[in-house]
């Protein structure tokens, strides 16, 4: 499925990655809640907190693995016009070491807040859907925070259920 007015590409990892890991902290900063004792509650101090810590190397340094060994598979949306990157997809098959079939995860989905509303995450999922059929994976699934409220609605609308709670308390 193609979304008018955006591609999709091949992440290259030398002019895509900052853009994944800006979507990769704001993944983050949706998903996980900063913990109100040890960390900083205001956004902007909280991503400073976040990157001192090391977070962002971290992610770069994986997303380079990946990258360079072919097995995820890693895209990239962007404006046909003038080719500007809106959205960053990764995907990766998980084979238990058990007698289930492999999985497919999506890793990280994101559109940049600019292009939020246009429906591209939608076609992003759908096209994660095809990428996991052509690899054998009967199953998909996705991590998301009980808090981000757009992502859970995108994928109940998806007819994705919950699989498993995970669940948590401050001490």
């Amino acid at each position: 499925m193609h979304r008018a007015g955006f591609r999709r590409r091949e992440f290259v990892y030398e002019t895509d990655a900052e853009l994944a890991a800006d979507i990769h902290e704001e993944a983050r900063w949706l998903n996980y809640p900063p913990h109100p004792v040890a960390e900083p509650t205001e956004r902007d101090e909280w991503l400073r907190y976040f990157r001192e810590k090391g977070h962002r190397e971290r992610f770069l340094a994986r997303l380079k693995e990946a990258a360079s060994s072919g097995d995820d598979g890693l895209f990239v949306w962007e404006q046909e016009a003038g080719g500007t990157p809106a959205a960053f997809l990764w995907l990766r098959v998980l084979r238990p070491d058990s007698e289930e079939l492999p999985q497919g995860l999506v890793a990280e989905i994101g559109v940049a807040p600019a292009w939020r509303g246009r429906h591209l995450a939608l076609n992003m999922v759908g096209f994660a859907y095809d990428w996991f059929r052509e690899r054998g994976t009967k199953r998909a699934k996705v991590i998301v925070g009980a808090k981000n409220s757009s992502a859970l609605r995108l994928f109940h609308r998806l007819a994705l259920e919950i699989g498993r709670y995970e669940m948590e308390k401050l001490l």
